[in-house]
Order: structure tokens, then sequence, then C-alpha cells
């Protein structure tokens, strides 16, 4: 389960209510099979996954790779700290960032429109 279940519930609840679609994954593997068989607007992912610290991170190599103008958004707890946008930025990602709003910002800046029109991938840290 999630360590931070509230805190991604209310991110998914709050880009959902701009209408915009979401596909939830529970592994690595599932992301990129998605992401490769199907086309996203967008993708957002935690940073760890039980066991794997730095699992967000090689998903966003992974698609800097073989989708290179897919947007990336991390949404790690923690994910507003200087170091950790730092990080982010030179991996490739749009975006770190922890806090809702300017997730749902971000989204719809991605988008390009108030509120998005999706589709996106959501990638929340679950066990």
């Amino acid at each position: 389960m999630d360590q931070d279940v509230g805190r991604n519930l209310a991110a998914h609840s709050a880009v959902e209510q701009c209408g915009i679609s979401i596909h939830n994954t529970s592994s690595m593997e599932e992301a990129r099979k998605l992401i490769a068989q199907q086309s996203f607007n967008l993708v957002i992912t935690d940073v760890e996954r039980p066991g794997d610290s730095t699992a967000g991170y090689s998903l966003l190599r992974w698609v800097r790779g073989n989708h290179p103008s897919l947007p990336v958004i991390l949404y790690p707890r923690g994910g507003g700290s200087r170091e950790s946008r730092e990080t982010a930025q030179k991996t490739g990602a749009f975006l770190s960032t922890d806090d809702t709003g300017e997730l749902v910002n971000a989204v719809a800046n991605i988008l390009g429109v108030p509120c998005g029109d999706g589709p996106f991938i959501w990638h929340p840290n679950r066990e």
C-alpha cells in the first residue's frame, strides 16, 4: 500500500475533476508496457518504490530514451526540495513537486488547457 495514500488520492481527484483521463499502474513494467502500446500526453510518477528508492528516475530515463517528447512529472514525497528538483531537471523531468496545486497547474500547462483533457499515465507509489 502507498505510504502516503491521502496525498496521492488528493492529486488524483484534483486532476480527474478537470476532466482528464487517468491510467493507473502498479509497477514499472506495467507503466512501460502501457506507454509503449498507447499514446499518452503525460507521465506522472513517484520516485520511490518498495525496494527501489530511484525507480521513478529509472522510468524517467526509459521514457527519455523511448519517447523523448513525452513530458514526465515526478511526484515524490519531498519532491519540492531543491536537490530533488535539480536531480529531476538533470534527468529530464518537466517538474518534480510534492505540492498538489503545483502538480495540477503543471498538468494544465503541459496540456495547454485550463483543466486539460488527458490522457496521461498515473504511476503512484504502491506495494
